[in-house]
């Protein structure tokens, strides 16, 4: 049997880096990737980047995910073209994220990025300009290799997902679960054909939640003997999603019988409405995705929650239901798109 092999951060690193400085945007096309300032060209156009620290997740197998601090500097002797270049830089990290595309044996399964901004590792000087870009990226190894044991343990580094980015659209109740293997987000036509609409963006701070309600158990005694019989009380399963897109659809999936007022180009909203919808959660890491299909959902809507550093949030909230069809959730295996 096969066994995960540790990704070499730096090495992942670089390779990300030269993937978005080659074929990506033009102002990065002349950029040299490097891992430190490079005394001969110290002027730019160069990209340096560097791990700064790194740790193993705790929660999974060995080497199969690594969490790691990345510091990038973008140097170039006009202000404006390094700090594009910077820009630019993020632009393509996150397309690389978002589009799940391989990088040194592994993937990017989640990135957060800050910046750019000015100062970095070479001294404050008016010949050049260098901007610094900060992230904290979630990688996922798929090197294997060996002997390592007698379980079987083939598949196990393709049946374990981090939730690094997910999608959640709605549907009719008892709306056929879809084919998820084919599935590309944002083209429009992969689940919506299928009868789903995708209900805008969520929260990435505050993800979905599951809550169960019940579910206690209790005995029973006979004369002679203690414990004889056991009983559950049942369950009920509630479901939290938090919006931050203020679209028609999310309105009327979270207020419904609300009425668009043309005058004012608003809604009168209906708090206390609540509507019966199937919804579906897709979870995407690179190549892998899966997802849960819950056919009723009774769901109503808060009113939104503000901050002045995020988002606003519109909590929705639902409690699963039995259809129609006798069916409650349907929860897809995590496996590699079009693996069937």
């Amino acid at each position: 049997m096969k066994s995960t092999l540790p990704l070499l951060p730096q090495t992942f690193i670089v390779d990300a880096t030269r993937q978005v400085a080659h074929g990506g945007a033009l102002v990065l096309s002349e950029a040299e990737v490097e891992t430190r300032a490079d005394v001969d060209n110290h002027m730019g156009p160069i990209l340096v980047c560097q791990v700064i620290s790194t740790s193993t997740l705790e929660n999974g197998p060995m080497f199969a995910g690594l969490k790691m601090r990345v510091t990038w500097y973008v140097t170039d002797e006009s202000m404006d073209k390094a700090e594009e270049m910077a820009t630019a830089l993020m632009a393509g990290l996150n397309r690389l994220w978002r589009d799940g595309k391989p990088v040194a044996g592994g993937w990017i399964a989640n990135l957060e990025l800050s910046g750019p901004t000015l100062g970095g590792l070479q001294s404050n000087t008016a010949d050049y300009a260098e901007f610094r870009v900060s992230g904290i990226i979630v990688a996922r190894s798929k090197i294997q290799k060996g002997r390592m044991s007698m379980a079987n343990t083939a598949n196990a580094d393709k049946e374990i997902q981090i939730a690094g980015m997910g999608h959640v659209y709605v549907g009719d109740v008892d709306t056929a679960a879809p084919d998820l293997w084919a599935y590309e987000f944002g083209d429009g036509t992969t689940l919506e054909a299928q009868g789903w609409k995708w209900i805008g963006d969520t929260s990435s701070e505050n993800l979905i939640e599951f809550e169960t309600d019940g579910g206690d158990a209790s005995t029973k005694d006979t004369w002679d003997r203690k414990n004889a019989r056991s009983t559950r009380a049942s369950k009920t399963t509630n479901v939290t999603i938090n919006s931050v897109s203020f679209s028609d659809d999310t309105i009327q999936t979270a207020f419904p019988a609300s009425t668009y007022v043309a005058e004012t180009d608003g809604y009168d909203l209906v708090l206390s409405g609540s509507t019966d919808r199937a919804i579906l959660i897709v979870i995407v890491e690179g190549q892998l995705v899966s997802g849960i299909l819950l056919r009723k959902v009774n769901l109503s809507g808060d009113m939104p929650t503000l901050d002045k550093e995020n988002f606003t949030e519109v909590k929705m909230k639902g409690v699963l239901l039995t259809p129609p069809s006798g069916k409650t959730s349907v929860h897809y295996p995590t496996r590699p798109r079009g693996d069937r």
